[in-house]
């Protein structure tokens, strides 16, 4: 029968109905409903409405769903493990870059032809900003080259 709310354990589904299951939908456990889409702060996995998303899983804002790297929700996101969150600019503190290769947030990039940029916080073949400067020593765009190399403002190189 039709209900205003459900005993404990139980979810209203969209026609009123309780439930001890939401699937397809998600089990919301501070509405005490079946949703599409997760109260705010929580995340759906596995047909449940939780606050964090498990082990190597990344909440997404649009949906509030979990996905890991195999299902990446938005190829131009990565996967901060500081947040738990997949994001378009990584953790600033500490300094994390985006990579494109495994689209994580890394605190150096993986690829060897790419270095870690400060102003956009990505792994870039070449630095966005012309004051700096790629340093081969640490794989970091620099304003300052290190001790016994040279700016070179032809390729934008130590």
């Amino acid at each position: 029968k039709c209900v205003q709310v459900c005993p404990p354990s139980y979810y209203k589904d969209p026609s009123f109905q309780c439930k001890s299951s939401c699937s397809p939908l998600m089990a919301d456990n501070l509405t005490n409903s079946c949703t599409n889409l997760c109260s705010n702060g929580t995340w759906g996995y596995n047909y449940q409405c939780i606050s964090i998303c498990p082990p190597l899983y990344y909440g997404y804002e649009v949906d509030r769903n979990c996905y890991n790297i195999a299902n990446i929700p938005d190829a131009t996101l990565f996967a901060d493990n500081i947040t738990q969150m997949w994001v378009t600019i990584c953790s600033a503190s500490p300094l994390h870059f985006g990579d494109d290769q495994s689209h994580e947030c890394v605190s150096a990039c993986s690829n060897s032809l790419y270095f870690a940029d400060v102003q956009t916080r990505l792994c870039l073949t070449s630095c966005s900003n012309a004051s700096y400067y790629l340093d081969p020593t640490t794989k970091v765009c620099v304003l300052v080259c290190p001790t016994g190399y040279y700016s070179n403002s032809n390729n934008g190189k130590c």
